[in-house]
């Protein structure tokens, strides 16, 4: 069994490879996982230098563009929103990542006990999903090069390259966490679906009980189980992601009013206005990605209540087990949320949607009647 735990172990390590090493990277992943699972003292004292390195850099810069005459007053005070609340959201998710990994080695250490148990080669392989992730790290990445580059190609004064690598790091930092995120949520979605096929078997099975009740009460167990780590996924992500999205809510807001801002007045710049269009679409498909990671994960997980409740059999020990399921489901009413705020699915894109709809009308009325004063 120890043995079956370590072939996972390296497995999982060498599918997810990119995901973790990304994470080490922007401080993500505090842990080591050559062998084992165990907490790494170097990866602490690195996300503290990481701390003070950001902060600094983020306080010079706002300095630089504070002391900048030459830079538009809508532009500068964007700017000096936006970085100062960089520096709260990455300096809290560094030290939530450091104080969760306890957290996080748990998450993933019964990840690999529910495939040992479950004893499913679809499980084992960790194949799954994999190019998608080389897909997706590839374009984002070469898509903040392309940014950093021609932002950069015009200007190269101090202000303007310390700005784009604090927004291209801040793009890559996002988009770092949303990946692993929904990559996870993704990973339990699955584990859910193989429970959903072994239910499947036994619907319309009505001769041979004893594998009827046999199914019926492993899946009860490891369902149980995946709900379980949907509650401590939440505790590992839940202020993190809510810190993202505000981030994101924010940079979609004041690029969703600058594009608008640009197409009001005459002679717009189609080029300044797709560079900040583009930008939009980048925070938005993060967000998107991560919502509907989750949202998929729960119906998957609600779909073994409609499930068990088309078992035929007359059995009162079935029937009773059945029972005892569902309430089990209805009891635990699992949901991805974050910090406990309000859920993430498609609601909240909806509603960031139509926020950042509300804002640009807001600043866009101020905008006019700071013309006409």
């Amino acid at each position: 069994m120890h043995q079956t735990k370590l072939t996972l172990l390296k497995n999982f390590r060498n599918c997810f490879k990119i995901l973790l090493i990304q994470g080490e990277i922007f401080g993500l992943v505090t842990f080591s996982y050559s062998t084992h699972l165990t907490p790494s003292r170097a990866k602490l004292v690195a996300n503290i230098f990481r701390i003070l390195i950001f902060a600094l850099t983020t306080i010079y810069a706002l300095h630089l563009c504070a002391t900048n005459d030459e830079i538009l007053v809508v532009v500068k005070s964007t700017t000096l929103l936006s970085f100062t609340y960089s520096i709260f959201c990455v300096t809290t998710i560094w030290i939530l990542s450091v104080t969760n990994r306890h957290k996080f080695i748990t998450f993933v250490t019964k990840i690999i006990q529910f495939d040992v148990n479950c004893c499913d080669k679809r499980l084992t392989t960790y194949q799954k999903g994999r190019k998608k992730v080389m897909l997706c790290w590839t374009t984002k990445y070469l898509f903040l090069v392309f940014f950093f580059v021609a932002i950069n190609a015009n200007s190269c004064d101090e202000f303007s390259l310390i700005y784009t690598f604090l927004c291209s790091f801040m793009s890559a930092f996002s988009f770092t966490i949303c990946r692993q995120s929904a990559e996870l949520a993704l990973m339990l979605k699955f584990r859910f679906f193989v429970l959903n096929e072994k239910l499947l078997t036994i619907i319309t099975v009505v001769d041979d009980l004893d594998y009827v009740k046999s199914v019926l009460t492993k899946v009860c167990t490891w369902h149980h189980h995946l709900s379980r780590l949907v509650k401590l996924y939440n505790d590992l992500f839940g202020i993190i992601l809510l810190l993202v999205f505000g981030f994101s809510f924010l940079v979609v807001t004041v690029c969703s009013f600058v594009i608008a801002a640009e197409m009001q007045h005459g002679g717009t710049e189609w080029y300044f206005v797709l560079g900040f269009c583009t930008i939009v679409v980048y925070y938005a498909v993060d967000v998107v990605s991560v919502c509907d990671s989750c949202y998929a994960t729960i119906e998957e997980l609600s779909r073994t209540g409609v499930l068990i409740h088309k078992i035929q059999s007359e059995d009162r020990d079935v029937i009773d087990g059945i029972e005892m399921f569902a309430f089990q489901i209805a009891n635990e009413a699992a949901e991805f949320s974050a910090g406990g705020f309000f859920p993430i699915n498609y609601t909240l894109v909806f509603s960031m949607v139509g926020g950042v709809t509300t804002y640009i009308i807001i600043l866009l009325q101020l905008a006019t009647t700071f013309k006409e004063w």
